[in-house]
């Protein structure tokens, strides 16, 4: 997985990249649920750097996954260890 600056909109918008992929998927009431409560811009992720980080961690999950099925992904515990670690700031968002 590629790094991002602690803190910085790319690890945040990369953590909601992963919360909705959680299930497999991205159905349209997530995305409804995101525009309708401003999530991006609470947190100050803009539209296209959550595109970015969307592509690039889709890329990253295909180069680094261990697969739990051939249809589903699970990341390791480390790689989710090493994303939370670049949301340091308890008052960040």
């Amino acid at each position: 997985m590629r790094h991002y600056e602690t803190d910085s909109a790319h690890a945040m918008a990369r953590i909601l990249s992963v919360a909705l992929l959680a299930d497999g998927a991205i159905d349209k009431s997530e995305i409804d649920w995101i525009a309708q409560t401003k999530v991006m811009d609470r947190l100050g992720i803009q539209p296209a750097i959550f595109d970015e980080v969307m592509q690039d961690f889709y890329e990253d999950m295909m180069t680094s996954t261990n697969f739990f099925d051939a249809v589903q992904f699970r990341l390791a515990s480390d790689t989710i260890d090493a994303l939370l670690d670049e949301i340091a700031d308890p008052d960040w968002g």
